[in-house]
């Protein structure tokens, strides 16, 4: 009776049964073996095949190596009504859904979390920070990143901190930060800092008359204007030795670069003195920059690559 239902009572064989059919309640005080072991112990239900897996359902087959006897495979689709623990890692095939207005946790007191938000205007990725940091901190996964302390303090607004361990200057993390009271609930915007940037080319017998303006406009409508960086990427062949760059229609056109070289890879950013102590610029309407040399450019053109940087504001809609 290799298949058998057996009884046993204090180790002691009472019944066994090739078959066994139950028309109503079947009350088991002891052990049922059947090709393993079926146990109540105190008021638990253990199942224990005497080797192998226990499969729920006959749909399929274990694809990652179950082999324990106290493994589980159900071929089909399982439903939890009630709260789900995973001791271990959760290894997912295929996509996994939060459903929308439902966060997604983060931390032992639900510090943090994500929400697909259908409250708003229009449907949003919510990500919600830390009550008491306030900070997201976006770093590289190598142990030497994350295992850091970046020692930053608590914010008083949302605060996104981009980190890397190749400059442990904390003043020279990248930041960016929204206040609360700028955002307005759709009727007005604050956005961090901005930059834009373009490679302006100076013909030949240009540069001094006449100037030259970039193409795009550099200078955003609504934005305060804070500085410029820029680079010579081709110097001219003769002719202009300096260059000045400033705002179009701003009345002084070297705020933002104040006699750079024309020398090739020479640099320059904005300077604190002269001009540069005008900035930052509250700038109202869309303007190119205009670039004017000491003299016209001779001999072969030059290339000047300039960034500004700036914030940009949103009038209120309503």
């Amino acid at each position: 009776m290799a298949n058998a239902v057996k009884h046993y009572a204090d180790g002691v064989l009472i019944s066994e049964f090739e078959d066994i059919t139950v028309n109503d309640d079947l009350t088991v005080t002891d052990d049922i073996i059947v090709g393993g072991e079926i146990t109540n112990a105190s008021g638990d239900l253990t199942i224990k095949p005497a080797s192998g897996i226990t499969i729920v359902g006959d749909a399929g087959s274990t694809s990652h190596s179950l082999a324990a006897n106290d493994d589980i495979l159900i071929t089909g689709i399982m439903e939890v009504n009630g709260a789900l623990w995973a001791d271990g890692p959760v290894t997912l095939g295929n996509s996994a859904l939060v459903k929308t207005n439902i966060k997604l946790f983060f931390g032992d007191a639900n510090n943090c979390a994500f929400r697909f938000d259908n409250n708003q205007t229009n449907d949003s990725l919510i990500v919600m920070a830390d009550n008491s940091s306030r900070t997201i901190i976006m770093t590289d996964q190598q142990a030497i990143d994350t295992a850091t302390d970046y020692a930053i303090p608590n914010q008083s607004d949302p605060t996104l901190k981009i980190a890397s361990t190749d400059d442990t200057d904390i003043t020279k993390l990248g930041t960016v930060s929204w206040q609360e009271q700028s955002i307005g609930a759709g009727k007005g915007g604050f956005c961090g800092i901005k930059s834009i940037t373009e490679e302006v080319t100076i013909a030949v017998a240009e540069g001094a008359t006449p100037v030259v303006l970039t193409a795009g406009n550099l200078a955003p409508a609504n934005s305060l204007i804070f500085g410029a960086v820029a680079r010579i990427t081709d110097a001219p062949g003769g002719g202009a030795t300096t260059v000045d760059i400033g705002v179009t229609g701003s009345g002084n056109l070297d705020t933002l670069v104040d006699g750079m070289s024309t020398a090739l890879n020479t640099t320059a950013t904005t300077a604190a003195d002269g001009d540069g102590t005008q900035l930052p610029l509250m700038n109202a309407a869309a303007a190119t920059l205009t670039l004017t040399t000491d003299a016209d450019v001779t001999g072969d053109e030059m290339k000047v690559r300039v960034a500004v940087f700036y914030m940009e504001f949103t009038p209120f809609t309503s």
